[in-house]
């Protein structure tokens, strides 16, 4: 969108233009992320506003370790988890990457991130993900085609209804990719079930 657009003047492209002084002030900042995926287009929207400039060094990987690509597809190099290693390696880099896929790299440090200066500047846990209080928290939704002001097909409520069960957000939670949804949110889901 135009109005967040920015001048080539004005784009961060070292450490010292976001304050840090010393050895850090001249260095490049080193971007890492996902290709053209649904990720990264969540990104721009968030992120971005809706453009679509990168970094000129963004080094864009394949985000594997999902059902739609594995990470033995792609061998050893160029998806998620090589990413996060060369990340790990990179002490002026900063990337972005899925919470589950980024676990097992505990020297990478997640970010506190606001929507505005002014803050709350809220960090990525569990909780704050579940309860969609960080600012880049994707959610998932599940529609149904149905007329307005009509009954839901018996069917479809009944499977709805087990997704929103104990027993379907325990399936959610073995799978290991998604949060169940908070007991509020169950809750408010089911009363639309009536």
């Amino acid at each position: 969108m135009p109005q967040f657009a920015r001048s080539a003047r004005d784009d961060i492209r070292t450490w010292g233009q976001l304050g840090l002084t010393g050895e850090w002030a001249d260095k490049q900042i080193n971007t890492y992320g996902y290709a053209n995926t649904g990720m990264a287009k969540f990104f721009e929207l968030k992120v971005f506003k809706g453009g679509e400039k990168w970094n000129p060094n963004y080094r864009e990987y394949v985000e594997s370790g999902t059902r739609m690509v594995s990470e033995g597809e792609i061998g050893q190099t160029g998806g998620s988890q090589h990413m996060l290693a060369e990340l790990s390696k990179d002490k002026y880099g900063i990337g972005w990457s899925g919470i589950a896929h980024a676990r097992n790299f505990t020297q990478l440090k997640p970010v506190a991130l606001a929507t505005s200066d002014a803050g709350p500047y809220v960090s990525p846990t569990k909780e704050t993900i579940q309860n969609r209080m960080y600012p880049l928290t994707r959610c998932i939704f599940m529609y149904i085609k149905h007329p307005p002001d009509q009954p839901v097909d018996s069917k479809v409520k009944e499977f709805l209804r087990y997704v929103l069960s104990r027993e379907g957000q325990e399936d959610v939670i073995k799978h290991n990719i998604y949060f169940p949804l908070t007991t509020e949110a169950v809750r408010e889901q089911l009363k639309r079930l009536e």
